[in-house]
Parts: C-alpha cells; sequence; structure tokens
C-alpha cells in the first residue's frame, strides 16, 4: 500500500491472536493514531468508543487460540508536510491478570504436570508464576511475550534486561535460585582473531585467522559498510589475505586489502548484515624487522561506517594478538673426515 499523502485516506490492517488455550475475557483493542490523522470508520463489527486520539473497541472473549484481523479507515490531515513520520500504536489488553497453565509431557498431551499461574504485576514490570507443586527431579517450563514500548520500537542500542528469582524458604543451595537475560536491540559486530600457523622467527611467515560476525538476535541488520581492520605490529609485512566466503560457491578467494595507510589494512565486507551472518579472513604476514625477544602485537577490529549502526557491547569489536619473537635457527656445518 502506497504511503498516506496529506489530505488522503489510508487503511491499517490489525491483526490479533489469543496465544493461550483458555478463553480471554473483556478484551479491548486500543489504536492510538498519530497526530495529523483521524478516524473514519471500521470493519470490526465490534462496539467502539473514541477518546480523544484513542479509537477503543470492546472484543468482549476471545476464546483459546483463536484469532481475527479487521481494517480500521483514516484520514490524513492536509496539513501534514511530507515526510512527516506517522506512528500508530495498537494494544490489546484484558483486565483479567492471572493465567492457569498446564504443563505437558514429552508426548505433548495436555493437563500433565503442575499447573503454573501467571500474575502480571504491570505497575512492577513483573510476571509471577507459582507452580502448585515441583516434586524432586520434575521440571516445568514456560514461554511468554512481551512488547517493546512504543518510544523503544526501533530504537538501536538499547539493553533490555529480563531477571528471573525462584525465592525458597529453606532452600539447601539459593545461588542457583537467580538468572538473567539480557535482550539487545541493534547489531552487534564481533571479532577474534588467532594465531593460526607459522613461527614467530625473524623471515617466517605467520598465519592469522579473523573470524567476524553480527551476534545480534533477532535478525537486526548493519545499516553502513562493515569493515574489517587488521593493524599489524612494526616489524612486520603483509603478504596475503584469503576470505573463506566470496562469491556464491566460491571459497577462500584472494582478498587485497581495500585501502592500507601504514600498517592498518582494511576490507570492506558490504552492507546490510543481518543477525547472525559471519565470514573468516586468513592473514599471512612476515616476521621482517623485529630482533629476537621483540613482541609483536597484531590487533584486529570490526566496525561500521553508519553512525546509526550503535552498538549494545563494543567490547568484542576488537581483538589482539601478541607473539616474543624467537632467535634465528643456527646451522652447524657437518663436516666428514
Amino acid at each position: 500500500m502506497a504511503n498516506p499523502a496529506a489530505g488522503g485516506n489510508y487503511v491499517y490492517r490489525i491483526f490479533y491472536h489469543n496465544h493461550q488455550d483458555d478463553t480471554a475475557s473483556n478484551v479491548q483493542i486500543t489504536d492510538t493514531l498519530p497526530a495529523g490523522m483521524s478516524y473514519l470508520a471500521d470493519t470490526a463489527g465490534f462496539p467502539h468508543t473514541i477518546d480523544g486520539s484513542q479509537v477503543i473497541w470492546d472484543l468482549g472473549t476471545i476464546a483459546g487460540n483463536a484469532h481475527d484481523q479487521f481494517e480500521v479507515f483514516v484520514q490524513v490531515d492536509g496539513g501534514v508536510a511530507a515526510g512527516t513520520p506517522l506512528t500508530n500504536v495498537v494494544e490489546i489488553t484484558t483486565p483479567e491478570d492471572a493465567y492457569p497453565i498446564s504443563t505437558t509431557n514429552p508426548g505433548w498431551s495436555r493437563n500433565h504436570g503442575p499447573t503454573i499461574t501467571a500474575t502480571h504485576d504491570a505497575p512492577n514490570h513483573r510476571m509471577v508464576f507459582w507452580l502448585e507443586r515441583l516434586a524432586g527431579g520434575e521440571t516445568a517450563s514456560l514461554n511468554f511475550w512481551v512488547d517493546v514500548e512504543g518510544s523503544a520500537v526501533g530504537v538501536r542500542g538499547l539493553a533490555f534486561t529480563n531477571t528471573l528469582t525462584a525465592p525458597l524458604p529453606g532452600d539447601v543451595y539459593p545461588e542457583d535460585n537467580t538468572d538473567e537475560a539480557v535482550a539487545y536491540s541493534g547489531p552487534d559486530l564481533a571479532i577474534v582473531k588467532g594465531l593460526s600457523g607459522g613461527a614467530p622467527r625473524p623471515g617466517e611467515l605467520l598465519t592469522y585467522t579473523l573470524r567476524f560476525a553480527n551476534v545480534a538476535l533477532w535478525r537486526w541488520n548493519t545499516e553502513g559498510m562493515v569493515w574489517v581492520t587488521d593493524t599489524l605490529s612494526a616489524g612486520m609485512e603483509f603478504v596475503s589475505a584469503r576470505q573463506r566466503f566470496c562469491d556464491p560457491g566460491v571459497y577462500y578467494c584472494t582478498r587485497d586489502p581495500d585501502r592500507q595507510e601504514g600498517q592498518a589494512l582494511a576490507w570492506s565486507h558490504g552492507a546490510n548484515w543481518h543477525g547472525g551472518a559471519w565470514n573468516e579472513m586468513v592473514i599471512t604476514a612476515r616476521v621482517a624487522s623485529a630482533q629476537a625477544g621483540a613482541v609483536l602485537t597484531n590487533r584486529a577490529v570490526i566496525a561500521s561506517d553508519n553512525a546509526n549502526d550503535i552498538e549494545p557491547d563494543y567490547d568484542n569489536n576488537a581483538s589482539e594478538v601478541a607473539v616474543v619473537v624467537a632467535g634465528s635457527k643456527g646451522y652447524l656445518p657437518l663436516i666428514r673426515k
């Protein structure tokens, strides 16, 4: 569908789904329209009220696992300037805050195991889970879904820390009753460099392997070009480089640096790196002028050239390897009498 134009009409399609098995009661959908946009009509078939910029539909009850959709027709005010972002936020809610959940056995038959009750403590951003029982050696698990608040949607460089605690009076080992998981927004570039061949002696060749990736979850892509820069230590000279993944079906192709400044060698690896994308480079360098006992420190860095690619963790954007130059091999002539 084309972008909305000033003075014209636009259509939103709202999908809703009850992900649990039990019926949800007193369900409401609230659509908060942006400034510069007004409600015209909808195809929901549910009673609705209008409160300022909000349109609220009363859906009543939704059966377990039921889902549906409807369309909302709106009009863009004639005075809205071209290029103005219009953000529409939709929320589905129910006043019920406790949900009994039946665990399952490996055969996926229902109503097996303890009942788990989840209570939503919205003001404190907490979910409280209560298990009716948990025998020795027994385990239970569940999944739940959360939404990112409207002001944080699409914002890069955020960290969301989810902390889980299971306090139990008399627990003989409470140290393992707490855990946490951190979800990040935005790409997360990382690189690891290692010495993969050669002996650090004057005149010898050393081989380094650089493995780099976008380790972000949820497939956050980079907007800018991804650059890998490998800075060789003084006393070393670049010989060659190979890249593991090249064109489709082509592996370990020779790659000269895209740019070089002194000992810093840089390769471009394209834009739009999605979460999980990775590659490797094998770089060969010679110990040229370093003397025995010298420490050669080579440092590799990965970065995007776009300032919008804000990363949650920059500590994994660099990796370095240090080696100590050994003495030259000496050979005595073999004299036969």
